[in-house]
């Protein structure tokens, strides 16, 4: 089964909302940043600073079926994640869902700098597939930066995304390797 934007419908709430949502239609599996960031520091930027989550429901059973979201530090938005429930994945036979929050993501976030760092490729592709590009990491904040590279230490796979004059930029860094990716 392939979902559309016509199956699902989203609302906006606070990370605390977003997993008592899950928890209250009997999943369990959606946690608090702190308690499933691996590669980033747990105390953190990344992983404290508020976060605005838009979770998906199916319209059919309004079921929360996923979430994204980002927080905000300085003048920078920050990635917060994704989630899809066990039973909306691909892996379960249900396709599109990845994409509607991407989606989602994109259409909330604006013109603003967005700064995302990866623990899974596949993930990373997603992004690269709607136009993210490199940025300079010197345009980063101290406090980001160190927590990239904290997470590469740890086995991230390290991007950066972030739009600027209207164009979408992404730094893949692998083994002091850039990528460089621009959408007009």
């Amino acid at each position: 089964m392939k979902l559309s934007s016509d199956d699902i419908y989203f609302r906006e709430m606070s990370e605390a909302n977003a997993i008592k949502e899950f928890q209250d239609a009997g999943y369990s599996e959606y946690k608090l940043r702190t308690n499933r960031y691996k590669q980033l520091p747990s105390d953190g930027v990344f992983a404290n600073s508020p976060a605005t989550q838009f979770v998906a429901y199916y319209r059919k059973n309004d079921e929360p079926i996923g979430v994204i979201g980002y927080s905000k530090f300085q003048n920078f938005l920050l990635g917060s994640g994704v989630h899809i429930h066990k039973d909306y994945r691909k892996s379960n036979g249900v396709e599109g869902v990845f994409k509607l929050l991407l989606d989602k993501l994109l259409q909330e976030k604006g013109s603003k700098t967005m700064v995302i760092s990866f623990a899974h490729p596949k993930a990373m592709d997603m992004y690269r597939s709607v136009g993210f590009k490199d940025i300079n990491e010197k345009e980063l904040p101290e406090e980001i930066l160190s927590e990239i590279q904290e997470a590469e230490s740890r086995g991230s796979v390290g991007a950066l995304q972030k739009l600027k004059l209207n164009q979408w930029w992404m730094t893949i860094k692998r083994n002091n390797n850039f990528l460089i990716y621009r959408r007009d």
